[in-house]
């Protein structure tokens, strides 16, 4: 699906990724931990293309995609989350789901003059969509409901279900888990299994929760000090002394 090749990005005189390498398999849930400062949110950044890397090569589905502005892998099907989510504040939760599909033709305001039946019609199959995903993630209810108003999971859930209204085939996760409570949490778990079984949505998710990393993710790849440390399974990463002295502290994990 996507494979980093020897990926250095430095700020300043701090290197952030250190010839960073790994491959994220098609069709997997791809767990991505290591201590604080060990690049994974620089990693995204640059997957992403928020950033473009000083060194080394991003290929998705065999092609070369490094460097490319986040518009250009948005529409090849890469979207990402962010540690605290965004999302316009003052727009319902519905309106923030219809925002996301790009080339509608309301955007045209020729269109809008020219062609408002098919706008309608184009905007009644988006709002139908939305109602899905909102009803996929119980937040139906929700729908008419300021994003802004809406708790720290819920706005977890809306940006994952902004995700699903792009159709995208890869999506990079930052701590989905981070002050989201176990009953949202369980909701956010099982709608990431759902796609991944049901759609064939392939995952990268950075998350500290080990517990979450150890029922969620196949392979988990443990990064330090911009470098892949180890990748493998679960109960193979608990059991690697390096992952336990530079990350699970030294003891058992």
């Amino acid at each position: 699906m996507i494979a980093l090749q020897n990926l250095v990005k430095r700020f300043g005189g701090v290197t952030a990724l250190d010839g960073c390498s790994f491959e994220v398999p098609a069709g997997s849930i791809t767990g991505l931990i290591g201590p604080n400062g060990a690049g994974k949110t620089t990693l995204f950044n640059v997957v992403s293309g928020a950033l473009r890397p000083d060194r080394g090569r991003i290929r998705f589905d065999g092609r070369d995609v490094t460097g490319l502005k986040p518009h250009r892998l948005f529409r090849l099907g890469i979207v990402r989350s962010f540690q605290i989510p965004h999302m316009l504040a003052r727009m319902t939760t519905l309106e923030n789901l219809m925002l996301v599909p790009g080339g509608q033709a309301g955007e045209n305001l020729l269109a809008v003059w020219l062609n408002s039946r098919r706008i309608a019609r184009e905007e009644a199959a988006i709002a139908g969509r939305a109602g899905e995903v909102l009803e996929l993630l119980a937040l139906r209810e929700l729908a008419g409901e300021l994003a802004g108003n809406l708790s720290g999971g819920q706005k977890k859930l809306l940006e994952l279900g902004r995700a699903m209204m792009s159709g995208a085939r890869l999506f990079l996760l930052d701590e989905p888990g981070a002050g989201v409570n176990p009953t949202l949490m369980a909701r956010l778990t099982e709608t990431i299994r759902r796609l991944n079984r049901e759609e064939g949505v392939t995952f990268c998710i950075i998350e500290h929760d080990m517990d979450l990393v150890a029922r969620l993710c196949d392979p988990v790849i443990v990064m330090a000090e911009g470098k892949v440390l180890a990748q493998g399974s679960m109960e193979a990463i608990r059991g690697n002394p390096e992952v336990i002295e530079a990350y699970l502290g030294g003891g058992e994990p």
